[in-house]
């Protein structure tokens, strides 16, 4: 077997499709590799093409997402505005519980105070 050695060129990344267009032309050439490689390579587009393919049909049959909703301001208990966003991730999860928690302890002491004849 003979060795093989080379550099390379660029780091830069590009699209499944276009790697695949650029192995095609690597098959396509006459390279002087053996049989065995040539086979291989081949077999190598032919995955490459259909995983083109597969993101290409994934892609026509992803649904429409609806755009995210615009911040809504909502009131809690004590009557101070507080902003809201739809879609939270998990920080803006952790704020909703907080929130709920600090809703329901002023819940409690609204109650406590009326039945203590405070309020």
């Amino acid at each position: 077997m003979k060795s093989t050695s080379g550099k390379i060129t660029s780091t830069k990344e590009i699209s499944l499709s276009k790697a695949s267009k650029v192995l095609s032309k690597f098959v396509h050439v006459e390279n002087g590799a053996s049989q065995a490689v040539s086979s291989y390579l081949r077999r190598a587009l032919a995955s490459f093409d259909e995983l083109v393919q597969l993101h290409k049909d994934l892609k026509a049959t992803k649904p429409v997402r609806k755009p995210r909703k615009p911040e809504q301001e909502s009131s809690t208990l004590d009557g101070e505005t507080v902003k809201q966003e739809e879609n939270e991730g998990s920080e803006g999860k952790r704020h909703k519980k907080r929130r709920k928690s600090e809703e329901s302890s002023l819940k409690k002491e609204k109650k406590r105070r009326r039945i203590e004849g405070e309020d």
